[in-house]
């Protein structure tokens, strides 16, 4: 019987492809890591603070109008804006955890 990482590998899917990772880190280490899962296969989805987002969005040096920091650490995700100190969007946290 063919373990599961030849199996992945054989239909074409990547070994974390049935991983979801809530990513609410900042600065370097967090999304660096985070940004590994998602290229390993795993759905990535980055919880940004509300109006302005992850801060690092906002670091120079720019490419076009995104900061070539941000992009760095953080490909592969999806992102969403979240303020958990409101009940509801907590509790979408909380769904994202979950």
């Amino acid at each position: 019987m063919p373990n599961s990482k030849s199996s992945n590998a054989q239909q074409g899917r990547l070994a974390l492809s049935d991983v979801r990772v809530a990513d609410f880190s900042r600065l370097l280490p967090g999304p660096w890591a985070a940004q590994l899962f998602g290229d390993r296969g795993a759905d990535v989805i980055k919880v940004e603070q509300p109006r302005t987002g992850d801060p690092s969005r906002h670091n120079a040096p720019f490419y076009r109008d995104s900061s070539a920091y941000f992009e760095s650490v953080n490909g592969n995700k999806r992102s969403i804006r979240l303020d958990i100190a409101d009940a509801a969007d907590l509790e979408i946290a909380k769904r994202l955890i979950a």
